[in-house]
């Protein structure tokens, strides 16, 4: 900020009149003290008149002329200091002197002399009569001109002390003369500490000879310099201001003061270098955002081009995110951003780049890159980095990314097109089921093209009724008997073949035809499950709802029609939701689980263990299972960290009342660890895999032969799941 410097300039030259006002005081009282008796007039006209009967006064100015009317009562009062009137009625009619400001003409006076005994006026006047009386008119005129004068002197001293802005005056050879509260107070000295140092003790040292050379150069030339300079406070320490320096001249064009005015502006520095900084770095973890990332990368390209190396480019997406701000709310989630911020930046070189791109998006530029070797190494170095449990409020999460890359100029020779191959590569490996890394390659390119023409062909598919469900068994782990079905949705695409539904759910819930489908496979699955009771094969059947038809449609009104128009008994669906259903939207949500709960529906959590569950909600919703979620499962003999999450979920819903089954069990060592652990029942390729509705027909009937499956009902087992 820069102060209006002209106004400040003048402020300031006012208060350069102070010493002159002394001497003209002093000079004012002489005059004063000189005519303080009429003894002086009485000697001066040559009267014959005695003291007491002389009287010389001062007594009347007209006011209509002045330039301020109150003037005349500041004259008439200085008459009655200097001449007693002793009773005596002014007689205004002898005009002898006129009053002078240098505003102009200002006003007259008249001195009357008058005979107490003949009441008679005393004249004509002598020279040495008028020469007094323009005595008289000048000490009048100069009174008014100082009474001005000390007004604005004393709004100017006001001024000087109560500005914010430092302000110092030096003599002409850089002296301080004086200077203000703010300069303490911003320098650190007090006034006694600088009274006659020359200016230069607030030198910083950063600025170079040529600098003050300039800046003189510049204050000779044309009167006044301002401008941005470092100086250095009594503590030592080195600030910003901005000064504006003026010179002050004489008559004869000599300089007698500079006038210096300056303000801190390390407030404005710092505020200035924030604002740069947000402009280009993410504010929660300090990495470079999208903008910068987008410059450091053209540097990389330009380097890679003079040196004949590549740029790698990974694309990060932190897995399963949403449950930990669902869960655990956004400071939870912000806390684990960070961390996992400084997991990234710890596994590459200071010449690479970590930004973050937005939401739990991450990006890295491997600069100078001689091999793609070293790209992969670097993914793994991440995913190893954050393998480890990450510890938040003082839970730990469990914690993994999905990396895609790209290499420059290999597969892409600008930026756009780097950043949309890496994410296309971070799409597959999302698709290989997380926590790992992929580069890409043109065969991706295709899969990419392909998932554009299935969200062009989604809606085409329900209405054409290529949809179909498949049937996987599940068992109950000590007798072997199968207790329930879950179904999977499929896709017979008429140009790709069978899509499975990792691959269009996830299209279906961007392009809002998730509801269509999600109707459809509800509906499908009572009615087949119908079918099989109404033959004797009592099995419960469970449909997953994603948490995009939770927050989009009114399942409690939506399952209880399906329910009615299919005939299924209610205790035959179970409904599987996901952890985030439970920690969003947590009372509108619980309130449809509860209705559906009354209705006779049973309820469980697939994927359990990915997120962050509120052991309360569990308790609140009243879930009757826990799916334990195979990436746990498929290491659980190799990692401990994998067996010690599912004996804990084993262990924790045991104690809850609550049934758990395992998902993806594939191996017999899986499943005698599961049974050794307390796990009930199981699911997976192991015992069976989906089947279609013929097949799980035979089968049902088979285990009906041999009278090994007992109905639900009379079994009290928990029911199996469909899900999309």
């Amino acid at each position: 900020m820069i102060v209006d410097k002209e106004m400040t300039e003048r402020k300031i030259a006012d208060i350069l009149i102070d010493q002159s006002l002394e001497i003209s005081d002093r000079n004012l009282r002489v005059r004063i003290k000189q005519m303080d008796t009429i003894y002086a007039v009485s000697k001066l006209t040559r009267s014959k008149l005695g003291r007491s009967e002389f009287l010389a006064q001062v007594i009347s100015v007209l006011p209509n002329a002045l330039l301020y009317p109150e003037d005349a009562e500041v004259m008439i009062r200085l008459a009655g200091k200097v001449y007693q009137s002793d009773g005596y009625v002014p007689m205004p009619h002898r005009l002898v002197a006129d009053i002078v400001t240098q505003e102009g003409f200002a006003g007259q006076i008249t001195l009357i002399y008058r005979n107490s005994h003949l009441g008679l006026d005393v004249g004509p006047f002598s020279q040495e009569e008028q020469a007094l009386l323009d005595e008289i008119a000048a000490m009048v005129s100069y009174f008014i001109e100082r009474q001005k004068s000390e007004e604005k002197l004393k709004l100017s001293a006001k001024v000087f002390e109560s500005i914010k802005e430092g302000i110092s005056i030096t003599d002409a050879h850089g002296n301080i003369q004086s200077v203000n509260q703010s300069f303490c107070q911003i320098t650190g000295y007090g006034f006694g500490e600088v009274y006659r140092q020359n200016f230069r003790i607030l030198k910083s040292g950063k600025h170079t000879a040529e600098f003050y050379r300039d800046m003189w150069k510049e204050l000779e030339a044309n009167g006044n310099w301002s401008g941005e300079i470092w100086n250095r406070r009594k503590n030592g320490e080195i600030y910003p201001e901005w000064l504006s320096i003026s010179k002050v001249t004489d008559d004869r064009g000599r300089v007698i003061n500079y006038i210096g005015l300056f303000m801190d502006i390390s407030s404005l520095k710092e505020a200035d270098e924030r604002i740069l900084f947000l402009a280009h770095h993410d504010p929660l973890t300090g990495l470079p955002n999208r903008t910068l990332l987008r410059d450091r990368v053209q540097q990389a390209f330009c380097q890679a081009d003079r040196e004949g190396t590549k740029v790698g480019f990974l694309y990060l997406d932190l897995d399963n995110f949403k449950y930990v701000n669902d869960s655990q709310g956004h400071p939870a989630g912000d806390q684990l951003l960070k961390q996992v911020a400084n997991c990234i930046r710890s596994c590459v070189r200071n010449s690479d780049t970590v930004s973050r791109l937005g939401g739990d998006e991450f990006g890295v530029v491997l600069s100078n890159m001689r091999s793609p070797f070293y790209l992969a190494g670097i993914a793994e170095k991440i995913l190893a980095s954050v393998s480890n449990a990450v510890s938040v409020d003082q839970q730990f999460m469990r914690v993994s990314f999905s990396i895609g890359a790209a290499i420059y100029p290999d597969d892409g020779e600008d930026f756009d097109t780097l950043l949309k191959l890496a994410d296309t590569a971070l799409y597959e490996a999302k698709e290989s089921g997380k926590n790992t890394y992929k580069c890409f390659t043109p065969v991706m390119a295709q899969s990419m093209l392909q998932r554009v023409s299935i969200d062009n062909d989604l809606l085409l598919a329900i209405k054409l009724k290529q949809f179909f469900l498949e049937y996987q068994p599940q068992f109950d782990i000590a007798s072997g008997k199968v207790i329930g079905i879950e179904a999977f949705v499929r896709w017979q695409h008429p140009k790709l073949g069978i899509i499975p539904p990792s691959r269009f759910i996830p299209v279906a819930e961007q392009s809002n035809v998730i509801g269509e489908i999600g109707d459809w496979v509800l509906r499908e699955a009572c009615r087949q499950n119908k079918v099989w009771h109404d033959a004797g094969y009592s099995l419960p059947i469970a449909v997953n709802l994603s948490t995009c038809q939770f927050a989009r449609y009114d399942m409690s009104r939506l399952v209880k029609e399906v329910l009615e128009s299919t005939g299924l008994p209610p205790s035959l669906l179970e409904l599987e939701i996901t952890e985030s259903v439970l920690s969003k939207n947590t009372e509108i949500n619980l309130q449809v689980v509860k209705s559906l709960r009354a209705h006779g529906v049973r309820f469980s959590i697939d994927d359990f263990g990915t997120g962050y569950t509120n052991m309360t909600y569990l308790q609140r919703f009243s879930v009757n299972r826990l799916k334990i979620d195979q990436s746990f499962i498929r290491d659980v003999l190799t990692s401990k960290d994998d067996a010690t999450i599912v004996t804990g979920i084993i262990k924790m819903a045991e104690s809850m009342g609550i049934n758990t089954i395992a998902e993806g069990v594939e191996t017999q060592g899986q499943s005698d660890f599961l049974r050794e652990t307390g796990c009930t029942e199981l699911q997976g390729f192991l015992l069976g895999p989906p089947l279609g509705q013929k097949e799980m027909t035979t089968l049902l009937m088979m285990q009906a032969s041999l009278a090994v499956s007992p109905s639900f009902e009379s079994s009290g087992s928990p029911p199996a799941s469909a899900s999309l």
